[in-house]
């Protein structure tokens, strides 16, 4: 007996590593489909301490993918620094950089930053209102995010672009729907920010492609500064401020590199402006007025306002929609 005890143990010996090497395996499976990131929860100036957050639906292939985004960094290039973490330890510190000073620890943490502000527009939209990010109801469609782009060759100027179909004809070019998102610190543009840790950045794109591809089919139409193009910039403007449930005068429910609009009293429509950058601040100021009135009304408030503009963004007419179109749209939409 003893013998076939001595002849036994190589072999117990093995099982034991086996069940351990599974045992750690699963471990790192389970930690893998989430994660953990340091971000600014609005942006740098409202929130100026980095908060750690949690990175939900990882894929567990250590990257910052799963099936609803596609992160693509162009390799090589000088950003090609894509965070990996068996673990889900995505955290990073916020290192300033910029096109002419690249920093690997900055990278990432606009990349962790990035997947968690789009995670988290994208769970509310599903669990508030049943979106799903598909084109047929039923299969899952990823949207390719182009991070830290700087071909001037394909744009004639660097400012994040969602890109929901075809009718560009830049997008022969690159996989839709597309979103992407230029390198901070633009030679072509001296005031370019740090786009990828201001929330409301990120998530303005993202609510563009909802709107366009998944809720209007791709058919919204609408020329420049028309107010079916004020309509689709507003809403994604709304959008990210209400998910961050935002006050009023917060600084996120208006883009930094428009004329400022005074929002301390409701703004109205004013058909007599003729300044172009004048027409384009009172056009989306009155209607951003407007929809934050129904979120804030006391007889409304936010959950059931936040539906109505919702199932309006899929009502409203697809060709050259007006504010009246929109408004019509509310009316006829579902709480």
């Amino acid at each position: 007996m003893k013998k076939k005890d001595q002849a036994l143990r190589p072999m117990r010996i093995c099982l034991v590593m086996l069940i351990l090497a599974a045992s750690i395996l699963n471990t790192s499976t389970s930690l893998a489909a989430e994660g953990r990131c340091k971000v600014y929860k609005t942006d740098p100036v409202l929130t100026p301490a980095p908060e750690e957050v949690i990175l939900e639906d990882l894929d567990e292939s250590g990257y910052l993918n799963n099936q609803y985004l596609t992160f693509i960094v162009k390799a090589p290039s000088r950003y090609d620094f894509l965070p990996y973490a068996l673990d889900g330890n995505f955290i990073y510190e916020p290192v300033r950089w910029d096109f002419n000073n690249i920093s690997e620890e900055g990278i990432k943490f606009d990349m962790a930053s990035t997947y968690y502000y789009l995670t988290l527009c994208r769970k509310y939209f599903e669990s508030h209102f049943g979106f799903k990010q598909s084109t047929d109801g039923i299969t899952i469609e990823p949207v390719y995010f182009y991070m830290f782009f700087d071909d001037l060759s394909l744009m004639d100027y660097r400012v994040p672009l969602a890109f929901s179909d075809s009718r560009d004809p830049r997008s022969q070019y690159f996989s839709l729907p597309a979103i992407f998102y230029p390198a901070p610190g633009d030679p072509y543009l001296s005031w370019a920010p740090d786009y990828y840790r201001a929330c409301w950045v990120v998530m303005h794109e993202y609510c563009h492609i909802v709107f366009m591809r998944y809720l209007q089919n791709n058919m919204f139409t609408g020329g420049d500064n028309t107010e079916a193009c004020f309509i689709n910039e507003v809403l994604a403007s709304f959008w990210p401020a209400t998910i961050m449930d935002e006050p009023r005068y917060g600084g996120t429910l208006w883009p930094t590199w428009m004329k400022e609009v005074d929002f301390s009293k409701d703004v109205k429509y004013d058909p007599a402006i003729t300044d172009p950058e004048l027409i384009i601040s009172n056009r989306m100021g009155s209607l951003v007025s407007a929809l934050w009135d129904l979120r804030e009304h006391p007889r409304i408030g936010k959950t059931n306002a936040e539906k109505i503009i919702y199932d309006a963004m899929r009502l409203v007419k697809h060709e050259d929609a007006t504010f009246a179109d929109f408004a019509g749209a509310c009316l006829n939409a579902k709480a």
